[in-house]
């Protein structure tokens, strides 16, 4: 008798967990869909645009021009937007707004004016919106970035899909910090001065962590021969007013790669 009292309170420890995970996971999947959706979860409104916050790149969320050439005066944001609904046969218009509210961005000044609409393109259910960054207006100077929030707006042809997906924050800037290391080369470079790090990089895809990985690896024949590239850039263009240093690399290095 004992012997099956201990393997029926054995076999109820063992199911109770059992039952347990099932009534969690009938919970879980008892969703409850309401509005322009079926019981099942389908959407059956009319057509809806809204960000497609999965698709987006990094740079959506960081963009600099800080350690770009400075030739580079213009960037383009390319924002993915996506639809619920019937696959349109025409081309649909949609409007974008910035929220004055939360942006410190100017429009004309640090980005290029919004459209008054847009158009979602015909026979697709994704498309891109294109806002175009100007880096002229601003301060390389300031390491703040700045912040343009967009919002979607409801036209005749699209409405809101989803209220958590119709914000989209673009932060950027012009600013690139003078790297921990420059001191040590102060005596070949010079002076510290924007225009010429940013020369420097360029000969490192203008990334500021391939030349110091570049450094840690040793490099420095290239890294002379590029500081030797920067040396002549600004001596042929002393309307720059770049300070260089009074070491000539050309009495070190008489050769290039």
């Amino acid at each position: 008798m004992r012997q099956k009292d201990y393997l029926m309170r054995s076999a109820i420890r063992l199911l109770a967990p059992l039952a347990l995970l099932g009534l969690l996971g009938t919970s879980c999947n008892r969703i409850t869909y309401e509005g322009d959706f079926t019981p099942d979860g389908q959407y059956i409104g009319s057509s809806a645009i809204y960000f497609d916050h999965k698709q987006q790149a990094d740079t959506l969320q960081a963009y600099s021009f800080g350690p770009l050439p400075a030739e580079v005066e213009t960037h383009i944001v390319e924002i993915p937007l996506r639809i619920v609904g019937d696959i349109p046969t025409k081309d649909l218009t949609y409007h974008v707004e910035a929220d004055p509210e939360t942006s410190t961005a100017q429009s004309g000044v640090h980005y290029t004016p919004l459209e008054k609409s847009y158009h979602f393109r015909s026979g697709a259910v994704t498309d891109t919106l294109r806002v175009e960054l100007l880096r002229s207006g601003i301060s390389p100077e300031e390491s703040e970035a700045l912040r343009l929030v967009l919002r979607l707006k409801s036209s005749e042809d699209l409405k809101i899909a989803f209220e958590s997906d119709n914000l989209q924050v673009i932060t950027f800037d012009n600013y690139v910090a003078e790297p921990y290391w420059w001191v040590y080369y102060a005596f070949y470079m010079g002076p510290y001065h924007r225009l010429k790090y940013l020369k420097l990089l360029e000969y490192y895809d203008s990334d500021p962590a391939v030349l110091e990985e570049s450094l840690n690896n040793s490099e420095f024949t290239k890294l002379f021969v590029n500081i030797k590239k920067v040396f002549d850039y600004f001596k042929a263009h002393p309307e720059l007013e770049v300070p260089l240093s009074d070491f000539d690399p050309s009495s070190f290095i008489s050769f290039e790669e």
